[in-house]
């Protein structure tokens, strides 16, 4: 959470730089995403932020999240094909894209995940 900390929290505040969220370390105290009473859109914030920096720039074993993204993409958007919704939701979930196989444990609600990327896609208007 280093970099969440020089962009958005305590340490961008502590070298005078603007900061959303000038009280939080989040370098040492990154359970204060998920701490009750803390800002509720953190939990978001956060989120969005792990996405753009570990999921978008994910790259291990032939597995590409940008380059799956397009196949699946190029392919139609054929819900039928759960590889590239497995795999984002594995890296999110277990940090791989090919759990249990990272030996990180099972992915966790993968049925769920795949019904909530579609009800995204429908009400963005792309299915």
């Amino acid at each position: 959470f280093g970099k969440l900390n020089f962009f958005m929290g305590k340490r961008a505040a502590q070298e005078g730089r603007a900061s959303i969220y000038p009280d939080i370390d989040f370098c040492r105290n990154p359970g204060a995403i998920c701490e009750p009473g803390g800002p509720p859109e953190l939990k978001w914030v956060a989120g969005f932020f792990y996405w753009l920096n570990a999921v978008q720039t994910y790259s291990s074993g032939g597995w590409m999240y940008k380059a799956e993204l397009e196949k699946w993409v190029d392919s139609g958007m054929n819900m039928q094909d759960t590889g590239f919704i497995n795999g984002a939701s594995g890296i999110v979930n277990r940090g791989c894209h090919n759990p249990p196989n990272c030996g990180t444990g099972e992915l966790h609600g993968g049925a769920s995940r795949i019904d909530n990327f579609r009800k995204v896609l429908t009400a963005m208007g792309l299915l």
